[in-house]
């Protein structure tokens, strides 16, 4: 045994023993006697590993946005029919979808748990960043703490709440060409590497086989690159 191959068993051991059984798929690499693609799958896959969990955490984010209008319209209209917070919190728990039922079942643990409803609200205002959410436990704090119609402060950021969705989606429908023109020209050096590669390769070996060439690809990508963050910073409208 090498001490590439020795080296590999052992990150493949400790990778098991310390964080997981899914990490023993890289000892196929030892098998084929390919040892130090170890190294190079394991960082491939902490790097996708790593933008699958932004993404779904960034999604889980947006999803709990849209759902935060909702939520505080709900509970605006059990505190009107002249509910407590305390039922219209779980009354609105149990009509809404994951995963703003999953932030509503963890206030009301903690309130079951002795903590106080002002405390629990606050708490969550750091898992949901939605502004409309900081609205509402700013409201609450004022409506528990001096008094006041937390019902009819609900409903005004409902209504700011749908307001602000019908403007995003018609800023999403007034963009799109132009978000749509960034992935096009994105590609369209792709694409026409592939026909030349399958066409007439000759053209892409002056690029693959040169030094010249390969810093003019490199140069070629950045500036694609460049090109479509700017198109998409362009379509993008923040206030």
């Amino acid at each position: 045994m090498d001490y590439y191959t020795a080296l590999a068993i052992s990150t493949v051991v400790s990778l098991v023993l310390c964080q997981g059984i899914e990490y023993s798929i890289f000892a196929v690499f030892i098998f084929v006697r390919k040892p130090l693609w170890i190294f190079i799958g394991i960082g491939a896959y902490l790097a996708i590993k790593k933008v699958y969990e932004l993404t779904k955490n960034k999604k889980r984010k947006t999803l709990i946005n849209e759902q935060v209008g909702k939520t505080l319209l709900l509970l605006s209209q059990t505190l009107k029919s002249g509910m407590s917070l305390d039922q219209g919190f779980r009354l609105v728990e149990s009509s809404v979808d994951a995963p703003i039922k999953e932030e509503l079942q963890l206030i009301i643990k903690d309130v079951d748990l002795g903590k106080s409803w002002l405390n629990a609200i606050k708490d969550s205002e750091k898992r949901i960043v939605a502004k409309e959410w900081q609205s509402f436990v700013t409201a609450a704090g004022m409506a528990i703490n001096m008094g006041g119609n937390l019902a009819e402060i609900l409903s005004g950021l409902s209504y700011h709440n749908s307001q602000k969705e019908a403007l995003e989606r018609k800023l999403k429908s007034i963009t799109a060409q132009g978000r749509l023109t960034a992935w096009i020209l994105a590609m369209l050096p792709f694409a026409f590497f592939a026909f030349y590669w399958f066409i007439d390769r000759s053209r892409i070996y002056v690029f693959t086989n040169s030094l010249g060439g390969q810093l003019l690809l490199v140069l070629a990508f950045l500036l694609d690159a460049a090109g479509f963050f700017a198109i998409k910073r362009i379509c993008e409208v923040k206030w």
